[in-house]
């Protein structure tokens, strides 16, 4: 009769230790892979990881046309640049010297070119020159979307 209750603690410690370590071990690799995480997910992480200040937020462009500028002055996307524009004279000031402004990845397809273009148009909507040079040191090309304008 000794035996007998033996193997069932014995069976029950097992069942709760298995049922235990189930619950705990999903909760340990969502707790490791919490601490490991380094990506920025909003704007409040970035802002708390840099001391850089933030111009502005541009939206996603569902439009096929990298002038979004030119071709949707009164878009969202369009609005956004236009608040860049601000953001960058009040940080620059109007003194009247030049001013370089820098877009900049290390991987390819974020929107460079984009962001650099249009925010070229804006610049050149409000009646200042701009002079816009691409580098690409893997796969250089030249945007050709001026040409028409």
């Amino acid at each position: 009769m000794l035996d007998n209750r033996r193997s069932e603690y014995n069976i029950k410690a097992a069942k709760a230790g298995i049922i235990g370590g189930l619950l705990i071990l999903p909760l340990l690799f969502i707790l490791v892979g919490e601490f490991l995480d380094s990506k920025i997910r909003n704007i409040k992480e970035l802002l708390n990881a840099t001391r850089i200040p933030l111009l502005g937020v541009i939206g996603n462009n569902t439009n096929e046309n990298m002038l979004t500028v030119l071709d949707q002055p009164k878009s969202s996307v369009a609005e956004a640049f236009r608040g860049i524009r601000a953001n960058v004279r009040f940080l620059s000031g109007e003194n009247g010297k030049s001013k370089v402004i820098l877009v900049t990845s290390s991987i390819g397809g974020e929107g460079k070119t984009y962001v650099s273009i249009n925010l070229a148009s804006v610049l050149g909507l409000s009646d200042k020159k701009d002079n816009s040079i691409g580098n690409g040191l893997k796969k250089a090309k030249n945007f050709q979307g001026f040409s028409n304008r």
